[in-house]
């Protein structure tokens, strides 16, 4: 039969084309950390401001239904890693200082859940003092229940990415649909929020653990 005796070439390129580590505009990372949880915070950041952009432009013209997809999965992403910033930071930094932690599980049994992670923020939000404001990122609750809707129509990360679950069936009902410019509006200050304290527990984490 045709192409029996054909060899299945394969080779790895001397010199990679897509990962090129060259000192010039636009090189990444500008964040190197020797410690991954450090630099959570910072890949949160990079998703958020992606999803503002690609919300921004959106809203600047009409566009098919399909693009709204990847800007809310930017926008879950980054939740989601602002969260685990704060819990695992904090964690590092309250057993730095013999103080008691929140008790999450780390990175080896992490999920993709979004509530799941509450509790333990507020663990660590108090145990530093560290408080919301409400002021620049509206009401404290709109961080439980914004965040408990979007987890509700996309449990494990995967609703905006792929059109099926694990098992086959529909990702969402057929009828599903939002304004994804208004999902925007509202879910943006919870992130900022989120941010914010973030930046709060890195301040922290300079003071106490990187002192000379």
């Amino acid at each position: 039969m045709a192409g029996d005796n054909l060899e299945i070439m394969t080779s790895t390129p001397k010199t990679p084309k897509l990962f090129k580590h060259v000192y010039t505009h636009g090189m990444c990372f500008p964040f190197i950390t020797d410690s991954p949880t450090e630099a959570l915070s910072w890949f949160g950041r990079g998703f958020h401001d992606s999803a503002q952009r690609e919300t921004k432009e959106l809203a600047s013209r009409n566009f098919a239904d399909y693009e709204a997809l990847p800007a809310v999965f930017l926008f879950r992403h980054a939740a989601e890693l602002y969260l685990k910033a704060i819990v695992w930071n904090g964690d590092e930094l309250l057993s730095f200082l013999t103080k008691p932690v929140s008790g999450a599980s780390g990175p080896e049994k992490a999920n993709h859940a979004l509530v799941f992670w509450l509790p333990y923020m507020k663990h660590i939000t108090t145990q530093f003092g560290l408080t919301w404001n409400e002021e620049k990122f509206g009401p404290f609750s709109n961080l439980d229940s914004l965040l408990g809707e979007l987890e509700k129509e996309d449990p494990g990360s995967f609703s905006f990415r792929y059109p099926m679950k694990k098992d086959g069936d529909a990702s969402h009902d057929p009828k599903f649909g939002f304004n994804v410019v208004a999902f925007a509006r509202e879910i943006d200050p919870v992130l900022e929020g989120l941010w914010d304290l973030c930046g709060d527990l890195e301040d922290l984490r300079e003071h106490h653990m990187m002192a000379d």
